[in-house]
């Protein structure tokens, strides 16, 4: 895991690339759910790309504001009065109607269509901003790209879609959407029950993790190799450390932005889906609490031709990567290159 400036943000971002004389052309792009740790997804991106075996390079990029001490408050206040994030307020995005860069017949990405502002008031980074901040990697960092591949998990598909209005359609050529939060998070079973967490007890549980935070790396370890118990023992070591150096400023982001979600992520980006859907592949959970039981079916229903509409049968988490990442990268794998 290594840290790079993406749009000025230091931001934790996992590479695997082959040794080739000529830099790769094609690349697995993996957005994560919320929390938007990338060391959640090492074990997950390690087999995919082994899967691959020379075929495309991987990248996970983290949230922005999410990696551990890497957000505070005098950054973000670097980045609003550097012009970096445009407009008076943050507007909430539109289910189907955002302007889309390449109509003219360009192919360069627009990251600033998908910028929101920080306000005076808020030191956190939004949806919005989250989408201009994995739109400025792949402009920054994977301009050379002929192919990608886009893996989003949870409200990474969400974030994934979003991208879709600003990306060239011909550079994409599959997009694999786990466990997918696109449409009625606030009334999902989770949405509902978390909903006071990222609202009126926020700051008190913000609280908790800062008094956690004193404690040694030695004690957390072991809580967290206890909660992680059901995790496979070549997983745990990257789920043990995307969690150990958690703080305050990161959790503080992770709720204000799962608040956004559960008001603004309510009805599906359709007009998205309907211009890609040959190149979409989804993949529900059964009894999912991060989705209501309609959410299938409907999906089903609106495309009833849409053969890659799937229901794991194998009873795997939301939060896969806890415990099941290789059965994942497996599946990814079958998909993006059959």
């Amino acid at each position: 895991m290594e840290v790079l400036d993406v749009k000025e943000i230091p931001t934790h971002v996992f590479q695997l690339k082959h040794r080739h004389d000529t830099a790769s052309k094609s690349l697995a792009l993996v957005i994560p759910g919320s929390p938007g740790m990338g060391h959640f997804y090492i074990p997950f991106a390690t087999r995919l790309f082994q899967l691959g075996g020379g075929s495309y390079d991987i990248a996970i990029v983290s949230h922005a504001g999410h990696s551990p001490g890497f957000l505070r408050p005098t950054t973000v206040e670097h980045h609003r009065q550097a012009g970096d994030f445009s407009g008076k307020s943050v507007e909430k995005p539109e289910a189907t109607n955002m302007p889309n860069t390449h109509d003219d017949g360009g192919s360069s990405l627009d990251a600033t269509q998908h910028s929101a502002t920080i306000s005076e008031d808020r030191d956190w980074y939004c949806l919005e901003e989250q989408i201009a901040h994995k739109l400025a990697f792949i402009e920054q960092y994977a301009s050379h790209v002929d192919t990608v591949y886009l893996i989003g998990h949870s409200i990474g598909s969400w974030i994934v879609l979003q991208m879709m209005k600003v990306i060239e359609p011909s550079k994409v050529k599959k997009i694999v959407l786990l466990f997918p939060t696109i449409e009625l998070m606030g009334e999902t079973p989770k949405g509902i029950l978390l909903a006071p967490l990222f609202s009126s007890l926020r700051l008190p549980f913000t609280f908790g993790v800062w008094c956690l935070s004193w404690i040694p790396d030695a004690a957390k370890r072991f809580l967290l190799k206890h909660h992680f118990y059901t995790t496979p023992d070549d997983q745990v070591r990257h789920m043990t450390q995307g969690a150990i150096n958690i703080d305050s400023k990161a959790i503080h982001n992770v709720l204000c932005m799962a608040k956004q979600e559960m008001a603004e992520v309510t009805l599906p980006p359709l007009e998205v889906i309907d211009a890609h859907i040959d190149k979409i592949v989804f993949y529900y959970g059964v009894g999912d609490k991060w989705n209501i039981d309609s959410c299938y079916s409907n999906m089903c229903e609106r495309y009833p031709d849409h053969e890659e509409v799937h229901l794991c049968k194998q009873g795997y988490a939301h939060a896969f990567v806890e415990t099941s990442s290789n059965e994942m990268a497996k599946f990814v794998f079958s998909k993006i290159l059959p």
